[in-house]
């Protein structure tokens, strides 16, 4: 993971797969393509918070949710 200060965007390379996404964009580009989000990577109290869900998914993992106690798990599929 990168981060570039001067534009805000955010870089991701995992297993070859190359995420990049603007805070505040509902727009991402997953291998140069370009991918809608159903919520946008927002900055928070100077942090870029991105949609946890939609990354580990792309990235071929499990997201579990359990509600009663507001735990999520993620497990990397074989």
């Amino acid at each position: 993971v990168d981060w570039n200060g001067s534009t805000g965007e955010v870089m991701m390379l995992f297993k070859g797969k190359e995420i990049k996404m603007m805070p505040d964009s509902e727009k991402v580009l997953v291998d140069g393509k370009q991918v809608s989000l159903d919520r946008s990577a927002s900055l928070v109290n100077d942090r870029t918070m991105v949609p946890l869900r939609f990354i580990s998914e792309l990235l071929g993992m499990k997201v579990d949710y359990i509600y009663e106690s507001q735990q999520v798990f993620i497990t990397e599929l074989s």
